[in-house]
């Protein structure tokens, strides 16, 4: 990932330096601009290569998950394991296709693909994030209370994502802030009215 941010600030100094650079309507042409127009012939045919090399190498493992996920989670009962091969081979094509589509219906959107698939992973990782540390660093964080912080964390996120100008790189500790926060006021009113509930019963 830093080798990611790297190549973004090295491009963005080189064309900044150049009089005579074209301009780009969105940041995800600049990439393939240096590679069409700057690079060697040799160079552009083994950049192409490996572009599509990672593309291929994420996109495969990701169909894989997907259609193993579903299979071991919602079909594990159906039918023999030749059965749930064939699932989940057709669950790979069905997750194929899905993805091509919001590939193609991509390109209508005003931001780039990177930054909003890191806003999603950002959603997904501060909210993760908050849940581990409740149940790492805390005893008394509940079931309830962390699906409540959770669930409040989302609530934070999104009211962060469409109402106000922050950018996506603080959605990951916001999200962790929100959730373990509620989920530690959660833990006093639920958690305490179940250790006092035990108490009791012992």
């Amino acid at each position: 990932f830093t080798l990611f941010l790297f190549l973004g600030i090295a491009l963005a100094a080189f064309y900044a330096t150049q009089p005579d650079s074209p301009k780009f309507q969105r940041s995800d042409e600049v990439f393939a601009t240096f590679i069409v127009q700057k690079m060697p012939v040799g160079m552009v045919g083994l950049m192409l290569a490996a572009v599509l090399s990672a593309a291929m190498s994420t996109l495969s493992s990701s169909l894989n998950s997907s259609a193993g996920a579903v299979v071991n989670d919602f079909l594990k009962d159906v039918g023999t394991e030749r059965t749930q091969l064939r699932l989940s081979r057709v669950l790979t094509i069905v997750f194929g296709v899905l993805q091509t589509g919001l590939a193609i219906a991509a390109i209508q959107l005003e931001r780039s693909v990177i930054d909003n698939a890191l806003s999603i992973a950002g959603f997904s990782s501060g909210i993760l994030v908050g849940v581990f540390a409740l149940g790492v660093l805390t005893k008394r964080v509940g079931q309830v209370s962390a699906m409540i912080g959770m669930l409040q964390g989302t609530m934070v996120l999104c009211m962060v994502k469409f109402w106000t100008p922050i950018a996506w790189p603080w959605y990951a500790p916001i999200g962790a802030a929100a959730t373990i926060s509620f989920g530690l006021i959660a833990s006093i009113a639920f958690d305490s009215e179940r250790d006092a509930t035990s108490s009791a019963v012992r």
